[in-house]
């Protein structure tokens, strides 16, 4: 799936599965993932400022120059 720099600003998508996407470059500013399957997914240099990363199956997801810059908890220490 080729999904290369597109706008997913507060986009819900909890429980999507993405596996193997190209969301290089996109914009994913606030999006709701809880619970995604980004295993194998292409996220060079996208945007992920705000994103709840709680549940999320980031195996072999490939993430240089993502920006990271989370307004919530990244991890549940409880």
């Amino acid at each position: 799936m080729y999904l290369s720099g597109i706008n997913l600003r507060g986009a819900d998508l909890r429980g999507a599965d993405l596996r193997g996407a190209n969301l290089s470059h996109a914009d994913l500013t606030d999006a709701r993932l809880q619970g995604a399957n980004l295993t194998e997914t292409n996220l060079t240099s996208a945007n992920l400022s705000g994103v709840d990363l709680d549940g999320m199956d980031m195996s072999k997801t490939h993430l240089s120059r993502a920006t990271f810059n989370p307004s919530k908890k990244l991890f549940n220490n409880g």
